[in-house]
């Protein structure tokens, strides 16, 4: 990434957010796809660079309005200190990876799907963000090799241990239990984790029992279906979450424009 990659994403993002011409709306109209095509580096949260897709949904939201899920972003600015450690479970291309790695000491950042993993991996080095441990890894209820349901270009977020039935791709990928990785020593337990697997949460609190009922573990965020009283509808992960202390309770819709019945939780140790 150079100054002039980053000069001329930020002329691209001036044009399609607020260039007014008559014709510009005709113009897009008519060659969105063509426009949807490079990706460009952008400016992110002011003092970091970020390269996005216009064909990709959560990329997109960026590009055009600065961040996705601005409810989430606020949360770990807010909650995060310098001295915490921070799990990115289902990171992406690092969105929030890159808002967490400013104002914590160290961040792990799970992403096994090879296609965002080799994006997140770019990110993390044109930031110099040496103490971002960018980890292969899906964490599940069990170890070793799994199959991952890998979702239309369109919308990567939308990859998932637990979307193999789709009409998609599938692939391999490495996984590993939470607590088998924290009991080899080599990394840390969080004192704030984020999880956002698509559906495929219980299997990573099954695989951390020892983690969640860690004192240190002092907050947990995770995306889940909703049900009617606002709350998790996979009752599973209610009960693994209060077994181990914290109380759940509901924070904002993962994504406040989509009609899908997706919302934020939070976990909090008292």
């Amino acid at each position: 990434m150079t100054i002039f990659d980053l000069a001329l994403g930020e002329a691209y993002r001036w044009y399609l957010t607020k260039a007014r011409h008559p014709f510009k709306d005709k113009l897009l109209g008519h060659w969105w796809g063509c426009f949807c095509k490079p990706s460009v580096w952008i400016k992110y949260d002011s003092d970091l660079v970020i390269q996005v897709r216009l064909r990709d949904y959560i990329q997109r939201s960026i590009f055009m309005e600065g961040y996705y899920e601005p409810d989430l972003v606020q949360l770990l600015k807010t909650e995060l200190r310098p001295s915490d450690v921070f799990w990115d479970v289902g990171a992406n291309v690092g969105a929030m990876t890159l808002i967490a790695a400013r104002r914590c000491k160290q961040v792990l950042s799970f992403e096994p799907e090879p296609r965002v993993l080799a994006r997140l991996r770019k990110h993390v080095k044109a930031n110099a963000l040496n103490h971002v441990r960018v980890m292969p890894l899906a964490l599940s209820d069990t170890g070793g090799r799994v199959m991952m349901g890998q979702a239309p270009e369109e919308n990567s977020g939308m990859n998932s241990l637990c979307r193999i039935d789709f009409d998609w791709d599938c692939r391999e990928v490495e996984a590993i239990r939470a607590d088998d990785l924290v009991a080899r020593g080599d990394v840390t337990c969080p004192n704030v984790m984020k999880v956002d697997v698509e559906g495929a949460e219980a299997m990573v609190f099954r695989g951390a029992p020892s983690l969640l009922r860690n004192p240190a573990l002092r907050l947990v965020v995770f995306e889940a279906v909703l049900n009617k009283a606002g709350l998790p509808a996979n009752e599973e992960v209610t009960r693994m979450l209060k077994a181990a202390g914290p109380t759940v309770s509901p924070f904002a819709r993962s994504d406040a424009t989509a009609n899908d019945e997706m919302g934020n939780f939070l976990a909090r140790r008292a």
